[in-house]
């Protein structure tokens, strides 16, 4: 197993043991679930890192998701993991149905516009994207995949300069090297 897989078991495993202690902490479903998506995002990512096949994952997640959300409905992280999932299966509108649920109540959620700006991307809206990228710049400006995204947005529309000097700034922080296969 890789340093990341055994990274994702050691979550697991504290996870697992919080719910052990309190059966009835939806938030930690939720991060379960969410990190059962994570690393299984696609088919290689977690059977790579963790050795778990990507079917066994979801199962997993569904399971954590369903938990989370019977304890407290509404639930942002669950709702998050479960558009997560929804995404991964192509069910976009589900997926933004979720992601709307999660920034009505916390519009400055920065995973969750992120998300959404995938979704949005994935459905041919690239100038939506663009703007929900913005968003969600102007509240994690230094996550790589997120500058990645917008940067190969920027430079779908012809605006190479402004995509490259946001991926330099990253470099030049020492935050990574940024790839497109980060985002």
């Amino acid at each position: 197993a890789t340093q990341l897989g055994e990274w994702a078991r050691d979550a697991e495993y504290a996870l697992r043991d919080a719910i052990r202690l309190d059966p009835g902490f939806a938030r930690a479903h939720a991060a379960l679930a969410q990190i059962y998506l994570t690393f299984h995002e696609t088919p290689r990512s977690y059977s790579r890192a963790a050795g778990v096949p990507f079917e066994e994952a979801q199962r997993k997640a569904e399971a954590a998701i369903e938990r989370a959300l019977a304890l407290e409905s509404g639930q942002a992280d669950a709702l998050l993991a479960r558009a997560l999932l929804a995404s991964s299966r192509g069910a976009f509108a589900a997926a933004q149905a979720d992601l709307e649920q999660v920034l009505a109540r916390q519009p400055n959620h920065s995973q969750a516009l992120t998300l959404l700006g995938r979704i949005q991307t994935a459905q041919l809206h690239p100038r939506e994207a663009l703007a929900t990228f913005e968003g969600a710049m102007s509240l994690d400006p230094l996550n790589p995949a997120l500058n990645v995204q917008r940067a190969m947005l920027l430079a779908q529309f012809g605006e190479f300069d402004t995509a490259r000097e946001g991926l330099l700034r990253l470099v030049d922080l020492g935050i990574a090297t940024p790839s497109i296969y980060q985002a």
